[in-house]
């Protein structure tokens, strides 16, 4: 029963193994194809917003734009009549008004570019009420030769009273940034969000008004920040997803949620890894998208889109965390395993019902199974069915019937093969596998008749040839009591050539050290041979120099006596005044004589020396040569008793080996003469067994 379930198991896991590979596989090309699609749309979503927040942004600014340029391009254009020739009568200008804005007289043409510029700021106010502020600022005396400031400023808050605010001072606007950075670069600037005296954040569009190639004056327009609140996204969508516009710098100019974070620049809340990044993004100005990580540690997907704000590129940006943007797709993702496993989990317990139902006659047939592994053939299988299960029922039937047949055929022959009768003949049908049983039985029936035969015959021959063994065994044993007499004798005289070995090998051992004694005092005295002679050679050099000197001593006394003679010659001419002078000139060359004679005496003396030097160095080359022979020749006795000594060490280590050797025979004769003797005893036991082995052997029926 236990190895049906198990089969229905093993079934079940391999069909569900199969399936649920071939399904997790098409879950996984399914989840990656959603989680692509998902992030690809997601994406997408996001980007569009980015977008269309820029297009929002940029609509605000180009309608701004619009109206700074119609009003640019009326005053450009109209610039000139503001100096045109007036009509006068009488010497008055008889084409003036009041001025809209100071309220004093002006040439008509000057009221009614005041008047065109008045209308349009409250147009502008009227149907834009993100323009908080509309003003025209001129340069001094430019507008009007008699006013050193001129400007004017509508405001939505007076746009209901029709009311302007005229400006006296020209310091008041001069170094503001939409005047000033205006006027240095003659282009169109905007600047970023900043707060307007009235606490309002704006940021102001400002357009040069140049004529004839010279700075006249400034179109600034106000805008209120909250122009871009139509930027922020649907909340209920998505929690934590924010909008806001970045300047060219990475500043936020303007955040709906944060506006605490107006000003900040990005570099302080991304790395700085991050913010390389979105510089060179950036640089590109073309929208793209990025992953960053806040440096509170949250990660975010941010999508940024350009804005072209005048001279500026402005980005609106918008971001949600990587949690929140993921969440919706692994959400899906975990439906769709979901939905897969439980489909899965169904199909498998289907599965597992149909495979129970269908091998449940196989439990009849595991149950006979087990009946004949045990050893009872008694089974009968009630299996109604004609498929392949049917079938293998019928079989187990058909085969117990078969093996009974045999099994009781091999139990009658082996029963009298046990009883000693080996003439019993095979009757049941061995089929198949069956039939070398049959084959065997035979074999081993003529093979056991054959071999008790030969038993019996091999009794006989051993019987008789234990008896000769016994014979031979005592033989051996007193031969081998011969050969250990005459081991022993061999061992005492190599014990005797040991002892013979050792002495010489001693003696050898002498010899050698006082060979190398010798050896090391006859070198010494080459060394001290090879000194002398050095001592020598530095006598004779010391004798030549002390030669040389004594013929300079030589020649100076050959000078002196010279010397002497003049001398002598000149105290002759001297008269008497050079007597003494004679006297001592005969002392000085007396002296000279006799320095020149021992001089020569001096160096016949060293020549004699130095040839007695010479043939003592002759007579030292000769012994150190005969030391130098005398040492090769204690070389070579050495050379000879190491020679003697190891071949001694060799014999000994050989004679060792041979009385070992000898030892070893002893005592193999010794157990070999042991051995012999109960060789002896054997065979007499031997024969006594053969005896008692032809008596069972009569118990047998064989064929003969």
């Amino acid at each position: 029963m236990k190895s049906d379930v198990n089969l229905v198991k093993r079934l079940t896991v391999a069909i569900g193994g199969v399936v649920t590979l071939i399904l997790l596989s098409l879950i996984i090309i399914v989840v990656i194809q959603v989680y692509s699609s998902s992030v690809k749309d997601t994406h997408l979503t996001f980007e569009t917003k980015a977008e269309l927040n820029a297009n929002k942004v940029q609509e605000v600014i180009n309608t701004v734009d619009g109206i700074a340029k119609n009003l640019q391009s009326y005053i450009q254009s109209n610039f000139g009549s503001l100096n045109a020739k007036l009509d006068c009568k009488n010497g008055l200008n008889t084409n003036v008004k009041f001025s809209m804005v100071y309220g004093t007289l002006m040439d008509e043409n000057k009221v009614i570019m005041e008047r065109y510029i008045v209308n349009t700021a409250w147009s502008a106010l009227s149907t834009n009420s993100d323009i908080s502020v509309l003003a025209v600022y001129f340069e001094p005396y430019v507008f009007d030769k008699a006013l050193s400031t001129y400007g004017l400023e509508t405001h939505q808050e007076n746009l209901k009273a029709k009311t302007l605010t005229p400006i006296f001072s020209y310091e008041s606007f001069a170094n503001k940034e939409f005047y000033s950075v205006t006027k240095q670069t003659l282009k169109p600037h905007i600047s970023d969000p900043m707060l307007d005296d009235n606490g309002n954040m704006v940021y102001y569009v400002s357009y040069p008004i140049i004529y004839k190639d010279e700075f006249k004056g400034v179109i600034v327009i106000n805008v209120l920040s909250t122009s871009f609140d139509e930027i922020i996204f649907e909340k209920s969508t998505y929690e934590t997803s924010f909008s806001s516009v970045f300047n060219q710098d990475w500043d936020i100019i303007y955040d709906y949620m944060y506006p605490e974070l107006i000003n900040v620049n990005m570099s302080e809340m991304i790395s700085s890894r991050e913010m390389q990044e979105l510089t060179q993004l950036g640089e590109q100005k073309d929208p793209f998208h990025m992953k960053s990580e806040v440096i509170g540690g949250e990660k975010y997907e941010r999508y940024l889109y350009p804005i072209k704000a005048l001279d500026k590129t402005w980005w609106a940006h918008i971001s949600i965390e990587s949690q929140e943007f993921y969440s919706e797709i692994w959400v899906l993702i975990g439906i769709i395993s979901a939905v897969s496993i439980i489909s899965l989990l169904i199909l498998i317990l289907v599965t597992k019902n149909i495979l129970a139902k269908a091998l449940k006659p196989l439990d009849q047939v595991v149950s006979a199974a087990s009946q004949m592994s045990q050893g009872d053939l008694d089974i009968h299988l009630n299996i109604s069915r004609q498929d392949e299960i049917g079938m293998l029922g019928q079989e187990f039937d058909d085969m117990s019937n078969s093996l009974k047949e045999i099994i009781l055929d091999i139990k009658q022959v082996l029963g009298n093969m046990a009883q000693g009768d080996f003439t019993s003949t095979i009757n049941a049908q061995y089929k198949g596998a069956f039939f070398p049983i049959k084959t065997s039985l035979i074999q081993i029936g003529e093979k056991l008749s054959h071999t008790l035969a030969s038993i019996t015959r091999a009794t006989e021959t051993v019987s008789s040839g234990a008896e000769n063994i016994a014979k031979g065994a005592v033989e051996l044993a007193n031969g081998t009591i011969e050969q250990s007499t005459i081991v022993q004798e061999f061992h005492s005289i190599t014990n005797e050539i040991e002892e013979s070995i050792i002495k010489t090998t001693l003696q050898a051992e002498e010899t050698s050290k006082i060979s190398i004694e010798a050896k090391q005092q006859a070198t010494q005295g080459n060394i001290e041979m090879e000194k002398m002679l050095l001592s020598m050679n530095a006598i004779n050099q010391s004798s030549q120099t002390i030669s040389v000197v004594l013929k300079t001593v030589e020649d100076i006394a050959s000078q002196t006596n010279l010397l002497a003679l003049n001398a002598s010659i000149e105290a002759t001419r001297a008269g008497e005044n050079g007597k003494g002078f004679a006297v001592v000139a005969e002392e000085v060359r007396k002296l000279a004589f006799r320095s020149s004679e021992t001089v020569k005496e001096i160096d016949k003396i060293i020549n004699m020396s130095m040839e007695d030097i010479s043939r003592g160095q002759d007579v030292a080359s000769n012994v150190a040569l005969s030391l130098q022979q005398i040492v090769n020749t204690i070389e070579r006795t050495t050379t000879i008793s190491e020679e003697l000594l190891k071949t001694s060490t060799s014999q000994k280590h050989t004679l060792d080996n041979l009385i070992a050797g000898t030892e070893h025979i002893s005592i193999l004769i010794q157990t070999n003469s042991s051995t012999s003797q109960e060789a002896a005893a054997i065979s007499e036991e031997l024969a006594k067994e053969a005896k008692n082995l032809s008596e069972l052997m009569q118990y047998f029926k064989i064929n003969k």
